[in-house]
């Protein structure tokens, strides 16, 4: 019992101290040209068809009907900050990396809490 009161109190500590904001994009409304195909950074996608574009880009996107819509994933879902950590700024991954603000070299114990709770 005294385990899960403690949790639900650093919960809500964590929903104080982390902020993040997160974007979307859109072709709005769709062509309506007829197109059944969307494209994106010189790649083609059939209508229906969902994607991930991987590191630096980290957009997952969806084709419905010629248009696309997409929203940023990971480090690229937007504005995130956790006090007392610095976002370490590394394009071959996606994923969220924080490091202490006063010793850059040491991870954000904050943050790692935070995933640690994520992936229980």
């Amino acid at each position: 019992m005294f385990t899960k009161a403690l949790s639900v109190v650093f919960v809500h500590q964590l929903l104080l101290f982390c902020d993040v904001e997160s974007y979307c994009w859109g072709t709005y409304p769709p062509p309506d040209d007829g197109r059944t195909s969307c494209e994106y950074k010189g790649w083609t996608f059939v209508s229906g068809a969902s994607f991930k574009a991987p590191a630096p880009i980290c957009e997952e996107c969806t084709c419905t009907d010629g248009g696309l819509s997409c929203c940023g994933y990971g480090k690229k879902a937007g504005v995130a900050s956790v006090q007392g950590c610095v976002l370490v700024d590394d394009d071959s991954t996606c994923e969220m990396q924080f490091v202490d603000s006063m010793d850059e070299t040491q991870p954000c114990a904050l943050w790692e809490q935070k995933r640690g709770l994520k992936n229980e």
